[in-house]
C-alpha cells in the first residue's frame, strides 16, 4: 500500500482523522505523557521558552512539544490531524528538535538522553497502534462498546421496531 493510500484510509471522509485512529493516537499520547513517564518526559510537555533559549527558533524550524500534539489532536485551533502519520510525524518532532538543538552543548547531553529514551518509547507506542490499527483492519483489536459489552456477558441494546431498548442476543 502507498503511503496516500494508509493516509487515505486512516483518514475520515471529511479529511479528519478516523474515530479508531483518533483513539489509537490518544491512547498512544497519554502513554507518552503519561505520570509513569515523568522523569523523561516533563520537558516536552510544552513549548520551549524563547525567553529562556533565545537561539531556539533559529536553530529550530519547527518547533512541537506533546501539548501542542495533544492540541491538535483533540482539534483545538485551526490544525488537526489528517491521518496517525501526521501525528507520528509531530511526535517524532519533539523529540527530533530536542536533538539538534541540545546535540552540541555539551552540558545538555542529559536533554538528548532524555529525548532519545522518549524517542524509544514513541516508536514503542507506534508498533503497538500499527499493531492494532492492522488487526482492526481483519475485524479484530479495536472492539466496538456492543462488542465489549458481549463479552463481558451482558448483550448490547438495541432498539426494537417500536424504538425501546432491548437487549440484544
Amino acid at each position: 500500500m502507498s503511503a496516500d493510500a494508509g493516509a487515505a484510509a486512516s483518514s475520515g471522509g471529511d479529511g479528519t482523522m478516523s474515530l479508531d485512529d483518533l483513539n489509537l493516537c490518544k491512547a498512544a499520547l497519554g502513554s507518552l505523557t503519561s505520570k509513569t513517564n515523568a522523569k523523561k518526559n516533563y520537558l516536552f510537555l510544552e513549548p520551549v521558552n524563547l525567553q529562556l533559549l533565545p537561539t531556539y527558533a533559529e536553530v529550530v524550524k519547527r518547533p512541537m512539544d506533546l501539548g501542542t500534539v495533544k492540541k491538535k489532536l483533540e482539534g483545538e485551533g485551526d490544525a488537526v490531524y489528517r491521518t496517525r502519520d501526521e501525528f507520528w510525524a509531530d511526535v517524532d518532532q519533539v523529540f527530533t528538535n530536542a536533538c539538534v538543538f541540545h546535540g552540541p552543548i555539551k552540558e545538555n547531553e542529559w536533554i538528548v538522553k532524555l529525548a532519545k529514551q522518549m524517542q524509544k518509547i514513541a516508536e514503542r507506542e507506534k508498533k503497538k497502534a500499527e499493531k492494532k490499527a492492522a488487526s482492526a483492519g481483519k475485524g479484530a483489536g479495536i472492539v466496538s462498546g456492543a462488542t465489549l459489552k458481549k463479552k463481558r456477558g451482558r448483550p448490547p441494546k438495541v432498539k426494537t421496531e417500536d424504538g425501546s431498548g432491548a437487549a440484544g442476543k
